[in-house]
């Protein structure tokens, strides 16, 4: 709660905290659970599940007070997944699966090896666009390293997913988890998930679009922006991220080692095309950044932007959060998407379960749907293409609602 004294608390397992002199170690996502109308407890639980010996330390370390609200009363459906979630660690659910993480890193590597080999065999387009897809398939692994869903190993991971990010991609993983956290605590909340501020390259709300001045370059923009999204605005915001705003936040932040496998990206790219001499080279850059752009960003689209969103002073529990703002994606044969989404078409499971490593994912659906069904919460799911077309309309309906 906030008090009249100004201390900030945040409620963990029926204790207040006084985290009013506490810097967070994972940035200011912290502020979204301060007060006492906002249960923290299955987001620390989730978010801390790989570190979770150390995360007490730094809970018994505050100043604490025992919490007397009405959020004592547990929902049944938080109780009935805190049953589920301590079943599947049972299981081993949650356990590394070093064989797929092998699988993944090498997949990569010979994806960009094909590519490399397809452009010198003359097909210069074609082997540009695959290794803009290997550049993509490096963005899929370091969301899991991001997550700790890797070896579960925080240290490793994190550190696998600054390699892949800042060679495969050019980007920092501390900057994204920061911002990835926020989006994860609090998905489709206004003025909490970052993913739905978008302006001026996109806007997936009319909440969002709604801002503009009609009339002006920008809403013009955004009007056709159901045009634009895939072939220009994704590319957009790569180059963007690529160039400014994650070297930028690891300068500031002082994070040599990002900075270093950036650069060893760039010597990388070159000496791989050298043949191509430097014109070349940023030709080849520049095809495999947008095929990397569209490929990544076209997917991640799919599971959230259509949904509806959330105002400042709604809480949703953690389960509806998955359950409400949250679409899974899938083909038939399944394995198709599985492979294309890197596993993070089970958008819901991921939501739930975030440090569990996403290629078990599809086992525990069933699972995941009796919890749903017994407490009459909506299992959202569309068919791949289905869902291209719901979230191209709703881009194009946002425009549209400016004009």
């Amino acid at each position: 709660s906030n008090n009249m004294d100004n201390t900030r608390e945040i409620l963990i397992h029926d204790r207040l905290y006084d985290i009013s002199s506490f810097r967070h170690p994972g940035g200011s996502i912290i502020k979204f659970f301060e007060g006492g109308d906002v249960d923290a407890t299955e987001a620390w639980e989730e978010f801390h599940g790989r570190t979770r010996d150390s995360s007490i330390k730094y809970l018994k370390s505050l100043p604490s007070r025992a919490y007397n609200g009405p959020l004592l009363e547990k929902d049944p459906v938080i109780a009935d997944f805190i049953t589920l979630r301590k079943e599947l660690k049972d299981e081993g659910y949650f356990d590394p699966i070093y064989s797929h993480i092998v699988y993944r890193i090498l997949e990569i590597i010979i994806m960009h090896w094909i590519g490399a080999l397809i452009v010198y065999s003359g097909w210069y387009y074609l082997g540009a666009i695959f290794f803009g897809l290997a550049n993509g398939r490096c963005g899929w692994l370091m969301h899991e390293g991001g997550h700790g869903s890797l070896t579960g190993n925080m240290k490793i991971d994190r550190l696998l997913q600054k390699f892949f990010y800042g060679v495969g991609n050019g980007m920092s993983g501390a900057y994204w988890t920061n911002q990835h956290s926020k989006h994860h605590a609090t998905p489709q909340k206004l003025k909490h998930d970052v993913d739905l501020e978008t302006l001026p390259l996109v806007a997936f709300n009319k909440a969002i679009s709604h801002r503009l001045v009609p009339g002006s370059i920008t809403a013009l923009w955004i009007s056709c922006q159901h045009l634009f999204f895939l072939p220009i605005t994704t590319g957009m915001i790569t180059l963007g991220w690529t160039i400014y705003l994650h070297p930028r936040h690891s300068l500031r932040t002082k994070n040599y080692l990002e900075l270093a496998f950036m650069c060893f990206r760039y010597a990388l790219f070159y000496w791989i095309f050298q043949d191509y001499g430097v014109l070349g080279n940023i030709h080849i850059f520049l095809i495999a950044c947008w095929t990397g752009s569209i490929y990544i960003f076209g997917n991640f689209s799919l599971s959230h932007t259509h949904k509806p969103i959330i105002n400042r002073d709604e809480h949703p529990n953690w389960v509806e959060y998955a359950a409400n703002y949250t679409t899974n994606i899938h083909t038939n044969p399944s394995y198709i998407c599985d492979w294309w989404m890197g596993y993070l078409n089970y958008q819901i499971e991921h939501h739930l379960f975030p440090s569990m490593p996403q290629v078990n994912q599809p086992k525990i659906a069933h699972r995941v749907k009796a919890l749903f069904k017994k407490h009459g919460l909506e299992y959202d799911e569309l068919n791949y293409f289905d869902a291209v077309k719901v979230t191209y309309n709703n881009l194009k309906k946002v425009g549209k609602d400016i004009k």
